[in-house]
């Protein structure tokens, strides 16, 4: 897990500033590369199964004795391994967290983000500088299939996790309901579980079709969910909606890109029609790890995508000039998003 500061760490490297705090820094990311090695050597699966010897896992992963153990010593003070009776287990956290059988898979984001970590974010300082993207993510995306891969499995995991909170949310009846950029689908799959009577169609684009046919295939729900290929940016959305899903996807864009998304939204309900918008907002200070949380994704989504994190006044702004009324906003305490609806 994390490195954090213990009481007599926390007194000399923040209260007295007698040591450099910044090394913890530099820490963090060292441990972010060495639980990467981890996952391509595939050790967390190897041992999942129960402990084993070093020389019996340097076999099974095809690495070299010495320089194994020394990882692991690192992956144990990270708390990824323990060693009991000279032989190497996983922990509850790696159990529940890093295994392609976890609910919430996090070794595809570990895997996803080892190549953006070494090809995109060395070049913030080029984003902030230009006031866009310096590479735009989708773009550089479309070549890499592992990497696009590895990435909607992680968008995956985290939708499942947060799923269960945002269900308790949202309420709906019997509604034709569009699903704008829904990328894999879970979101109006378990809609579609829980609510018999609604009809979705979902928009994307080409690059999320494989995943998304396949989990609707999966799901048995072919005849109530549809999809349109195509860019929502572009696109002219048909009418007669009585609710417009939003999920994910302003945070991604420019003001002025969504601006017009909002507007199509507006002019796509029915009378009475509501859009329900998922998003991570930046909110006044609530803990440190919750701020560096929100900042640092919306430094991503500025430095992959030209986009950010807004505030909740922003979008509701948003929505109130674009005419709709009786904003609302849901806070998912345990995922940090918020759920935002407004009727037109």
């Amino acid at each position: 897990m994390p490195l954090f500061f213990n009481k007599l760490e926390k007194i000399i490297f923040k209260n007295l500033n007698l040591a450099p705090a910044p090394m913890f820094d530099l820490l963090g990311g060292f441990s972010f590369y060495i639980i990467s090695a981890a996952v391509k050597l595939n050790i967390f699966e190897v041992l999942k199964d129960g402990g084993l010897a070093l020389e019996d896992l340097s076999v099974k992963t095809g690495s070299d004795t010495r320089g194994l153990e020394i990882l692991l010593k690192c992956l144990e003070s990270l708390d990824y391994v323990k060693k009991k009776d000279d032989r190497y287990h996983i922990t509850g956290m790696t159990a529940k967290w890093m295994l392609k059988s976890s609910e919430a898979d996090f070794k595809s984001g570990f895997e996803y983000y080892h190549s953006t970590m070494m090809e995109l974010w060395p070049y913030i300082s080029e984003s902030v500088k230009a006031g866009k993207e310096n590479i735009n993510f989708y773009e550089w995306l479309s070549d890499k299939p592992d990497v696009a891969e590895s990435y909607q499995k992680f968008m995956m995991s985290l939708a499942v996790m947060n799923l269960p909170e945002i269900l308790k949310r949202i309420s709906m009846k019997k509604e034709r309901v569009l699903d704008i950029g829904g990328s894999h689908g879970l979101y109006s799959i378990s809609l579609c579980r829980k609510f018999s009577d609604i009809d979705v169609t979902i928009i994307d684009t080409e690059y999320s079709m494989p995943f998304l046919g396949n989990n609707i295939e999966s799901a048995g729900i072919k005849d109530r969910i549809h999809t349109v290929t195509g860019d929502f940016l572009r696109y002219d959305f048909n009418s007669g909606f009585d609710a417009i899903l939003l999920f994910n996807v302003l945070h991604e864009h420019r003001e002025q890109e969504n601006l017009p998304i909002i507007q199509k939204i507006y002019n796509s309900l029915d009378l009475g029609g509501r859009v329900i918008i998922l998003e991570s907002v930046s909110n006044k200070k609530i803990s440190q790890a919750a701020d560096f949380g929100v900042g640092i994704y919306s430094l991503l989504f500025y430095h992959f995508l030209g986009g950010q994190n807004y505030y909740f006044e922003e979008i509701k702004s948003w929505l109130m000039n674009t005419g709709f009324k009786k904003i609302k906003r849901k806070n998912l305490y345990k995922s940090g998003f918020c759920i935002i609806e407004g009727w037109k």
